[in-house]
Protein backbone atom coordinates (compact mmCIF):
# COMPACT_ATOMS: atom_id res chain seq x y z
CA UNK A 1 0.00 0.00 0.00
CA UNK A 2 1.51 3.42 -0.87
CA UNK A 3 2.03 5.77 2.03
CA UNK A 4 2.02 9.35 0.89
CA UNK A 5 -1.54 10.82 1.41
CA UNK A 6 -2.67 7.06 2.61
CA UNK A 7 -1.56 7.35 6.36
CA UNK A 8 -2.57 7.64 9.87
CA UNK A 9 -0.35 8.14 12.52
CA UNK A 10 -0.82 8.16 16.14
CA UNK A 11 2.10 9.65 18.66
CA UNK A 12 2.52 8.21 21.86
CA UNK A 13 3.86 10.21 24.91
CA UNK A 14 7.90 8.58 23.89
CA UNK A 15 7.70 10.37 20.86
CA UNK A 16 7.36 13.93 22.50
CA UNK A 17 9.60 13.25 24.89
CA UNK A 18 12.31 12.68 22.70
CA UNK A 19 11.58 15.08 20.28
CA UNK A 20 14.43 17.64 19.87
CA UNK A 21 14.61 20.25 17.45
CA UNK A 22 18.33 19.12 15.93
CA UNK A 23 16.79 15.64 15.07
CA UNK A 24 16.41 15.40 11.35
CA UNK A 25 14.02 12.63 11.31
CA UNK A 26 11.84 14.68 13.48
CA UNK A 27 12.18 17.36 11.52
CA UNK A 28 11.46 15.51 7.77
CA UNK A 29 8.43 13.39 9.45
CA UNK A 30 6.79 16.66 10.66
CA UNK A 31 7.46 18.29 7.33
CA UNK A 32 6.03 15.32 5.62
CA UNK A 33 2.60 16.07 8.32
CA UNK A 34 2.74 19.83 6.94
CA UNK A 35 2.96 19.11 3.69
CA UNK A 36 -0.52 16.98 4.09
CA UNK A 37 1.79 13.93 3.05
CA UNK A 38 0.98 11.75 6.47
CA UNK A 39 -1.34 12.69 9.21
CA UNK A 40 -0.52 12.93 12.55
CA UNK A 41 -3.05 12.85 15.41
CA UNK A 42 -2.16 12.59 19.36
CA UNK A 43 -3.87 12.45 22.92
CA UNK A 44 -4.47 15.79 25.11
CA UNK A 45 -2.26 13.38 28.09
CA UNK A 46 0.25 13.05 25.65
CA UNK A 47 0.44 16.37 24.62
CA UNK A 48 0.17 18.06 28.37
CA UNK A 49 2.78 15.09 29.86
CA UNK A 50 5.48 16.16 26.77
CA UNK A 51 4.37 20.33 28.27
CA UNK A 52 5.00 20.03 31.91
CA UNK A 53 7.81 17.59 31.77
CA UNK A 54 9.61 20.25 29.69
CA UNK A 55 8.48 22.85 31.88
CA UNK A 56 9.49 21.49 35.00
CA UNK A 57 12.96 20.87 33.47
CA UNK A 58 13.08 24.53 32.40
CA UNK A 59 11.99 25.57 36.13
CA UNK A 60 14.67 23.60 37.65
CA UNK A 61 17.70 25.08 35.11
CA UNK A 62 16.42 28.30 35.77
CA UNK A 63 16.23 28.00 39.46
CA UNK A 64 19.69 26.41 39.22
CA UNK A 65 20.92 30.07 37.33
CA UNK A 66 19.78 32.25 39.74
CA UNK A 67 21.30 29.94 42.69
CA UNK A 68 24.84 29.61 41.03
CA UNK A 69 24.34 33.77 40.30
CA UNK A 70 23.54 34.45 43.85
CA UNK A 71 26.57 32.51 45.20
CA UNK A 72 28.89 34.25 42.61
CA UNK A 73 27.82 37.83 43.92
CA UNK A 74 28.54 36.24 47.42
CA UNK A 75 31.53 34.84 47.27
CA UNK A 76 33.26 36.36 43.76
CA UNK A 77 34.04 40.51 44.39
CA UNK A 78 34.54 40.60 40.85
CA UNK A 79 31.51 38.60 39.38
CA UNK A 80 29.54 40.83 41.99
CA UNK A 81 30.22 44.43 40.65
CA UNK A 82 29.82 43.01 36.98
CA UNK A 83 26.60 41.52 37.45
CA UNK A 84 25.27 44.61 39.53
CA UNK A 85 27.16 47.21 36.72
CA UNK A 86 26.64 45.27 33.15
CA UNK A 87 24.31 42.13 33.42
CA UNK A 88 20.18 43.08 33.69
CA UNK A 89 18.75 39.43 33.79
CA UNK A 90 14.91 38.97 34.66
CA UNK A 91 13.95 35.22 35.37
CA UNK A 92 10.37 34.45 34.22
CA UNK A 93 8.72 33.55 36.77
CA UNK A 94 6.42 30.28 37.11
CA UNK A 95 2.96 31.99 36.15
CA UNK A 96 4.72 32.95 32.61
CA UNK A 97 6.57 30.00 31.75
CA UNK A 98 2.92 28.39 31.77
CA UNK A 99 1.47 30.09 29.75
CA UNK A 100 4.27 30.81 27.09
CA UNK A 101 4.72 26.80 27.51
CA UNK A 102 0.78 26.49 26.22
CA UNK A 103 0.88 29.15 23.47
CA UNK A 104 4.13 27.24 22.41
CA UNK A 105 2.23 23.83 22.25
CA UNK A 106 -0.77 25.06 20.40
CA UNK A 107 1.60 26.89 17.61
CA UNK A 108 3.56 23.32 17.98
CA UNK A 109 0.47 21.21 16.62
CA UNK A 110 -1.16 23.86 14.71
CA UNK A 111 1.81 24.56 12.65
CA UNK A 112 2.79 21.08 12.26
CA UNK A 113 -1.46 19.66 11.60
CA UNK A 114 -1.40 17.08 14.11
CA UNK A 115 -4.72 16.80 15.50
CA UNK A 116 -5.13 16.43 19.54
CA UNK A 117 -8.26 14.26 20.83
CA UNK A 118 -9.42 15.85 24.31
CA UNK A 119 -10.29 13.33 26.82
CA UNK A 120 -14.34 12.93 26.17
CA UNK A 121 -16.92 12.00 29.18
CA UNK A 122 -17.76 8.92 27.08
CA UNK A 123 -14.19 7.43 27.75
CA UNK A 124 -14.81 6.96 31.52
CA UNK A 125 -16.73 3.99 31.73
CA UNK A 126 -14.02 2.30 29.14
CA UNK A 127 -11.35 3.62 31.07
CA UNK A 128 -12.42 2.64 34.81
CA UNK A 129 -14.07 -0.99 33.33
CA UNK A 130 -10.18 -1.54 31.71
CA UNK A 131 -8.80 -0.71 35.10
CA UNK A 132 -10.84 -2.97 37.65
CA UNK A 133 -10.79 -5.83 34.74
CA UNK A 134 -6.62 -5.33 34.20
CA UNK A 135 -7.48 -4.81 30.52
CA UNK A 136 -5.15 -3.57 27.88
CA UNK A 137 -3.52 -1.05 28.49
CA UNK A 138 -3.67 -2.19 31.93
CA UNK A 139 -0.61 -4.28 33.13
CA UNK A 140 -2.97 -6.00 36.15
CA UNK A 141 -5.60 -5.21 37.76
CA UNK A 142 -6.23 -1.68 39.22
CA UNK A 143 -3.03 -0.41 38.08
CA UNK A 144 -2.75 3.04 38.78
CA UNK A 145 0.10 4.21 36.58
CA UNK A 146 -1.65 2.96 33.50
CA UNK A 147 -4.73 4.76 33.89
CA UNK A 148 -2.90 8.12 31.58
CA UNK A 149 -2.49 5.50 28.63
CA UNK A 150 -5.98 4.20 29.12
CA UNK A 151 -7.08 7.68 28.68
CA UNK A 152 -4.63 8.20 25.48
CA UNK A 153 -6.51 4.74 23.84
CA UNK A 154 -9.34 6.00 23.88
CA UNK A 155 -7.77 8.86 21.80
CA UNK A 156 -6.85 6.13 19.67
CA UNK A 157 -9.69 4.47 19.31
CA UNK A 158 -11.49 8.03 18.70
CA UNK A 159 -8.98 9.36 15.77
CA UNK A 160 -10.02 6.20 14.06
CA UNK A 161 -13.85 7.07 14.10
CA UNK A 162 -12.68 10.42 12.30
CA UNK A 163 -14.30 10.41 8.76
CA UNK A 164 -11.30 11.76 7.46
CA UNK A 165 -8.98 8.76 9.13
CA UNK A 166 -11.25 5.77 7.45
CA UNK A 167 -10.03 5.38 3.93
CA UNK A 168 -5.96 5.76 5.91
CA UNK A 169 -4.88 2.17 4.75
CA UNK A 170 -1.63 2.44 7.09
CA UNK A 171 -1.70 3.08 10.39
CA UNK A 172 1.41 3.67 12.44
CA UNK A 173 2.06 4.62 16.00
CA UNK A 174 5.23 5.76 17.27
CA UNK A 175 5.64 5.76 20.98
CA UNK A 176 6.95 3.11 23.84
CA UNK A 177 7.13 -1.04 23.29
CA UNK A 178 4.85 -1.29 26.14
CA UNK A 179 1.33 -2.89 27.17
CA UNK A 180 -0.09 0.80 25.33
CA UNK A 181 2.06 -0.18 22.29
CA UNK A 182 0.29 -3.90 22.45
CA UNK A 183 -3.06 -2.15 23.07
CA UNK A 184 -2.65 -0.10 20.07
CA UNK A 185 -1.43 -2.89 17.79
CA UNK A 186 -4.73 -4.72 18.25
CA UNK A 187 -6.61 -1.22 17.07
CA UNK A 188 -4.40 -2.22 14.15
CA UNK A 189 -1.93 0.15 14.28
CA UNK A 190 1.92 -0.90 13.51
CA UNK A 191 4.94 0.13 15.97
CA UNK A 192 7.23 2.00 14.07
CA UNK A 193 10.01 4.35 14.88
CA UNK A 194 10.40 7.94 13.38
CA UNK A 195 13.83 7.01 11.85
CA UNK A 196 11.95 4.02 10.21
CA UNK A 197 9.08 5.79 8.70
CA UNK A 198 10.71 8.81 7.35
CA UNK A 199 12.80 6.32 5.24
CA UNK A 200 10.32 4.50 3.96
CA UNK A 201 8.53 7.94 3.17
CA UNK A 202 11.38 9.11 1.24
CA UNK A 203 12.05 5.98 -0.52
CA UNK A 204 8.33 6.38 -1.84
CA UNK A 205 8.81 9.57 -2.36
CA UNK A 206 11.81 9.16 -4.66
CA UNK A 207 10.66 5.86 -6.74
CA UNK A 208 12.57 3.55 -4.50
CA UNK A 209 11.16 0.14 -4.59
CA UNK A 210 11.03 -1.08 -0.54
CA UNK A 211 13.94 -3.11 0.24
CA UNK A 212 14.46 -7.15 2.29
CA UNK A 213 15.91 -5.71 5.21
CA UNK A 214 17.88 -8.63 7.10
CA UNK A 215 20.39 -7.84 9.87
CA UNK A 216 23.35 -9.97 9.07
CA UNK A 217 26.86 -10.53 10.67
CA UNK A 218 28.48 -10.23 7.59
CA UNK A 219 28.07 -6.70 7.07
CA UNK A 220 30.39 -5.82 9.65
CA UNK A 221 33.16 -8.46 8.68
CA UNK A 222 36.41 -7.27 8.57
CA UNK A 223 35.01 -3.59 8.38
CA UNK A 224 38.41 -1.58 9.13
CA UNK A 225 40.17 -3.57 6.34
CA UNK A 226 37.58 -2.55 3.84
CA UNK A 227 36.94 0.85 5.11
CA UNK A 228 38.62 3.44 3.01
CA UNK A 229 40.71 5.96 5.83
CA UNK A 230 39.73 9.88 5.22
CA UNK A 231 40.16 12.67 7.65
CA UNK A 232 36.37 12.74 7.05
CA UNK A 233 35.80 9.05 7.42
CA UNK A 234 36.98 8.17 11.14
CA UNK A 235 36.93 4.49 12.78
CA UNK A 236 33.45 5.30 13.64
CA UNK A 237 32.38 6.52 10.59
CA UNK A 238 33.75 3.70 9.07
CA UNK A 239 31.64 1.11 11.22
CA UNK A 240 28.63 3.13 10.91
CA UNK A 241 28.64 2.93 7.55
CA UNK A 242 28.09 -0.54 7.40
CA UNK A 243 24.68 -0.75 8.83
CA UNK A 244 22.01 -1.86 6.50
CA UNK A 245 19.68 1.11 7.55
CA UNK A 246 19.50 4.00 9.21
CA UNK A 247 17.70 3.27 12.29
CA UNK A 248 19.93 0.05 12.88
CA UNK A 249 23.35 2.82 11.92
CA UNK A 250 21.48 5.22 14.84
CA UNK A 251 21.18 1.95 17.54
CA UNK A 252 24.99 1.23 16.45
CA UNK A 253 25.81 4.68 17.45
CA UNK A 254 24.02 4.29 20.55
CA UNK A 255 24.77 0.82 21.60
CA UNK A 256 28.58 1.73 21.24
CA UNK A 257 27.85 5.60 23.13
CA UNK A 258 25.77 4.37 26.22
CA UNK A 259 28.10 1.70 27.05
CA UNK A 260 30.75 3.82 28.25
CA UNK A 261 28.94 6.25 30.57
CA UNK A 262 26.80 2.99 31.80
CA UNK A 263 29.97 1.44 32.67
CA UNK A 264 29.36 -2.40 32.12
CA UNK A 265 25.64 -2.53 31.81
CA UNK A 266 23.50 -5.64 32.18
CA UNK A 267 22.20 -6.86 28.86
CA UNK A 268 18.64 -5.82 30.06
CA UNK A 269 19.84 -2.07 31.21
CA UNK A 270 21.83 -1.09 27.72
CA UNK A 271 18.88 -2.55 25.48
CA UNK A 272 16.29 -0.70 27.42
CA UNK A 273 18.37 2.60 26.96
CA UNK A 274 18.41 2.34 23.56
CA UNK A 275 14.70 1.13 23.54
CA UNK A 276 13.70 4.25 25.06
CA UNK A 277 15.13 6.15 21.89
CA UNK A 278 12.07 4.84 19.84
CA UNK A 279 14.03 2.01 18.99
CA UNK A 280 12.66 -1.42 18.18
CA UNK A 281 14.00 -3.79 21.23
CA UNK A 282 14.70 -6.80 18.29
CA UNK A 283 16.44 -5.01 16.02
CA UNK A 284 18.16 -3.64 18.63
CA UNK A 285 19.44 -6.86 20.08
CA UNK A 286 20.14 -8.05 17.14
CA UNK A 287 22.84 -5.28 16.17
CA UNK A 288 24.38 -5.81 19.61
CA UNK A 289 24.99 -9.57 18.88
CA UNK A 290 26.64 -8.04 15.54
CA UNK A 291 28.63 -5.59 17.77
CA UNK A 292 29.85 -7.51 20.02
CA UNK A 293 30.64 -10.97 17.92
CA UNK A 294 33.74 -12.43 18.91
CA UNK A 295 35.94 -12.25 15.99
CA UNK A 296 36.10 -8.51 16.07
CA UNK A 297 34.25 -7.22 19.42
CA UNK A 298 33.23 -3.57 19.22
CA UNK A 299 31.20 -4.39 22.71
CA UNK A 300 31.75 -7.04 24.44
CA UNK A 301 29.59 -9.51 25.62
CA UNK A 302 30.39 -11.26 29.11
CA UNK A 303 27.37 -13.03 29.19
CA UNK A 304 25.48 -10.82 31.47
CA UNK A 305 26.78 -7.68 30.97
CA UNK A 306 28.53 -5.46 27.93
CA UNK A 307 31.47 -3.76 28.71
CA UNK A 308 33.64 -1.78 25.68
CA UNK A 309 35.59 -3.64 23.38
CA UNK A 310 36.83 -0.67 20.90
CA UNK A 311 37.97 2.03 23.28
CA UNK A 312 38.48 4.50 20.42
CA UNK A 313 35.44 3.80 18.83
CA UNK A 314 33.34 3.35 22.01
CA UNK A 315 34.26 6.42 23.18
CA UNK A 316 33.90 8.41 19.78
CA UNK A 317 30.31 7.07 19.60
CA UNK A 318 29.70 8.84 23.48
CA UNK A 319 31.23 12.29 22.25
CA UNK A 320 28.70 12.31 19.64
CA UNK A 321 25.80 11.77 22.05
CA UNK A 322 27.04 13.92 24.78
CA UNK A 323 23.56 15.66 25.36
CA UNK A 324 21.56 12.34 24.79
CA UNK A 325 23.85 10.84 27.59
CA UNK A 326 23.57 14.12 29.81
CA UNK A 327 19.73 13.57 29.76
CA UNK A 328 19.56 10.01 30.08
CA UNK A 329 22.00 10.45 33.35
CA UNK A 330 19.72 12.73 34.87
CA UNK A 331 16.75 10.82 34.59
CA UNK A 332 18.80 8.20 36.20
Amino acid sequence: MPLIRNTLVFLDTRFFKNYKLSDSAYRKLLEFSRDDKIRLCTSYICIEEWRTQKVSHLSKALQDMRHRLDDLQRTNFIANNIINHHIDIKFPDDELIIKQSKEGIKQFVNENNVQVYKPKEKHICSTWDAYFKGQPPFKEVKNRKDIPDAWILESARDSLAEELHKNADNKFCIGEDNALSDALNQLNFETITVLELVERLEKEEAGVAPETEAVSTEILADTENKAIQTEEFSPLDALLSKAINTPSREIYLRLLGFVVPLDTPTHDTLIEAVASKGFDRKLIKACAVILSDESKPYIKDTGSHYIIGNKEICRAAADRLIQEIIDMLEQG
